[in-house]
């Protein structure tokens, strides 16, 4: 490897210093993602705790969606389920009338 710095020899021997050191720890790094050890911590365990805690609250939510009660799936939500769906429907006829609005006008012409 042939290389060609600018400088005082102090400034090139440190920057094929840190330029070797930086390839050790890629290395090193490389070597500790790679292994096949399991490795336990405190991390693990509340990660753990976090999963099982997500998964509780995931099947609940399920048991509730899937009630039999004669409630649309899409208002099992609540409030805002319910005002989502009513604004929807409120634009949508909106959109319906000015569809409508325009193609009279375009169909009978102004005098």
């Amino acid at each position: 490897m042939f290389l060609r710095f600018r400088g005082s020899g102090q400034n090139q021997l440190r920057i094929i210093s840190m330029f070797m050191r930086s390839i050790q720890l890629a290395q090193s790094y490389s070597r500790k993602l790679t292994t096949s050890k399991v490795i336990t911590s405190q991390a693990n365990q509340d990660d753990d705790q976090w999963y099982k805690a997500k998964l509780g609250r995931i099947k609940r939510k399920q048991e509730k969606f899937q009630q039999d009660d004669g409630v649309p799936v899409y208002l099992k939500g609540g409030i805002l389920d319910k005002f989502l769906y009513q604004a929807t429907m409120g634009l949508s006829v909106i959109g319906l009338g000015l569809v409508l609005h325009t193609i009279y006008e375009m169909a009978v012409p102004k005098k």
